[in-house]
């Protein structure tokens, strides 16, 4: 799988320049990077307890959606990705 063998040192985004993804901190980034990809799903598929996790951050961060109740069934369909996955 490609995702798995992307480094952080790389340039995944050929399109748009390190120093743009880097913000001044190339160390400090791919240290993110590698510290964070555990979190990527393989398959693309996103667990509901993910989803929840998302949303309850962005509810808990974001002031236009502070105490927002979203109803995550009502927001996501996973059917295609779930198809995609299947298909492999």
């Amino acid at each position: 799988m490609v995702f798995d063998k992307a480094t952080p040192e790389g340039d995944p985004h050929a399109t748009v320049s390190g120093r743009d993804y880097y913000l001044g901190d190339k160390a400090l980034y791919i240290a993110a990077v590698r510290a964070n990809k555990p979190v990527y799903s393989r398959t693309g598929v996103i667990p509901a307890a993910g989803m929840q996790s998302a949303a309850d951050m962005l509810v808990a961060f974001d002031d236009e959606l502070k105490g927002a109740k979203i109803d995550l069934a009502k927001t996501f369909d996973g059917r295609f990705i779930a198809k995609a996955a299947a298909a492999k």
